[in-house]
């Protein structure tokens, strides 16, 4: 089994297990499903606060205001202050309550019970979850970082190979994508290295060489972060990418440089390119990304990169 057939079996039987429980709670003539878990959260004898009960069992702040007030006009829970906490309740049953709970819960738990002496090992099965869902959170968390940034992903590609990489890591990150285009577009001649004469040899031979854009539409003002990629010439970035950075304001801006390559590395890339922003850009080498990567590789090599 694969991991996306693993996820997708998971996915299947979670929702079916919930789904369980669900039925259980219309049988009950619950009005929100969401009761039968916050009376299933109370009735251990415990008291819990509010905004502990919204995050163990994931329900919005929202609806369970809605369900502690209706409960609290039914004498079903009391409320009290927590000491040093001026917003924040501790909820527990009261007698009527806990009778109320164990009038709903109490075939439930019997079920449960006859289900439990079933599960070989319980207390390994339980911590197998535990973690599972632990590590699916930090990974969510990652996610959401990343995608609470503002990126977007510049690129220019001679023969497409960086332009993939481009477009892949968009994908993975949510962000936007443009490509930088010359003026006039560069034919196989153009790009022979091994001649002397060819335009892409005169230009990256020339350091106040700038080729034209195609357009100055670049989105760049509304972006936090950019990630810049391009294929590697003469162990430095296509003097195109000089053109970009002096054709915008980046100042304030994080620009994360990626590319794709022969063989070399960056060399003295982010020494050229710096000459290009205002001392107050910083820029950052990335990677060098030659090959495929998966689309989890890719998430996790923008978490680093955005780190």
């Amino acid at each position: 089994m694969d991991e996306r057939s693993f996820f997708y079996n998971l996915g299947k039987l979670v929702y079916q297990l919930d789904g369980v429980y669900g039925a259980y709670g219309k049988n009950c003539n619950l009005g929100s499903p969401n009761l039968l878990w916050i009376l299933y959260a109370l009735n251990d004898g415990e008291r819990h606060s509010q905004k502990l009960i919204c995050a163990e069992w994931d329900i919005p702040r929202s609806t369970a205001n809605t369900i502690i007030k209706d409960l609290e006009s039914k004498h079903y829970i009391t409320l009290s202050q927590i000491k040093g906490e001026r917003r924040e309740l501790l909820v527990s049953l009261t007698e009527s309550g806990k009778k109320y709970a164990d009038g709903i819960l109490s075939d439930l738990y019997r079920r449960e019970k006859e289900i439990y002496s079933e599960i070989e090992a319980p207390e390994e099965f339980i911590d197998t979850l535990q973690n599972l869902a632990a590590k699916m959170q930090r990974i969510a968390a990652k996610g959401d970082k990343i995608m609470n940034k503002k990126i977007l992903v510049a690129y220019f590609s001679a023969s497409g190979t960086t332009a993939k990489v481009a477009r892949d890591l968009a994908s993975a990150a949510g962000a936007e994508l443009y490509e930088i285009k010359p003026a006039i577009p560069y034919t196989r001649a153009d790009l022979d290295w091994t001649d002397k004469r060819s335009r892409s040899s005169l230009e990256m031979s020339d350091k106040s060489s700038r080729p034209a854009l195609a357009d100055r539409n670049a989105p760049v003002s509304g972006y936090d972060t950019i990630l810049l990629g391009f294929p590697v010439w003469w162990y430095t970035a296509p003097t195109i990418v000089n053109s970009f950075l002096e054709s915008y304001d980046f100042s304030g801006k994080k620009i994360v440089l990626f590319a794709t390559s022969g063989g070399s590395g960056f060399g003295h890339t982010r020494e050229d390119l710096s000459k290009s922003v205002g001392n107050d850009t910083t820029i950052i080498e990335g990677k060098i990304m030659n090959g495929a990567y998966s689309a989890a590789e890719l998430e996790s090599l923008i978490g680093k990169l955005l780190g």
